[in-house]
């Protein structure tokens, strides 16, 4: 069953998150930031919260040149 809201504490395991999905999710923000992120597999396939795995792709995000 999936949360009405999610929350940073919320584990991947209890909104069906599988390794795979995490995979997904980093291609997609790849693609909108226009460069491959600098990551481990191993380490992402450890994160067990929503939280955790936001926080590892705004720290991406944030090493992403402005444009200008």
């Amino acid at each position: 069953m999936v949360p009405a809201l999610l929350h940073d504490d919320v584990k991947l395991a209890e909104i069906g998150f599988q390794s795979l999905d995490i995979s997904e999710a980093a291609m997609l923000v790849e693609d909108e930031i226009g460069r491959e992120l600098n990551f481990d597999a191993a380490p992402m396939r450890q994160m067990e919260t929503v939280g955790a795995l936001l926080d590892f792709f705004l720290q991406q995000i944030a090493q992403v040149p402005a444009h200008g």
